[in-house]
């Protein structure tokens, strides 16, 4: 039976917080409804993002062909499809 050191046992059971997740703009709808946003949130979940109405801390402020500005917190993100 093999037996594992102190150290190795430790580093075992440590946690450990890796990067996080990018958001990933999937698709940009411009109408005269208005515009909107398909993303892959930090989730992993695909969620539409409309101009008017912030959703789970992510407010879409402007959109462009190809491209979708959104805020998150204090934090603006350029978001472009590719």
């Amino acid at each position: 039976m093999a037996f594992t050191n102190t150290i190795t046992a430790q580093a075992a059971t440590e946690t450990m917080h890796g990067p996080q997740r990018p958001i990933l703009l999937i698709g940009v709808f411009q109408g005269p409804e208005g515009d909107h946003i398909l993303i892959r949130n930090r989730t992993g979940d695909i969620t539409r993002l409309d101009a008017a109405t912030p959703l789970n801390g992510l407010e879409l402020t402007e959109t462009g062909s190809g491209w979708a500005m959104i805020r998150e917190g204090e934090t603006i993100h350029r978001l472009v499809i590719g």
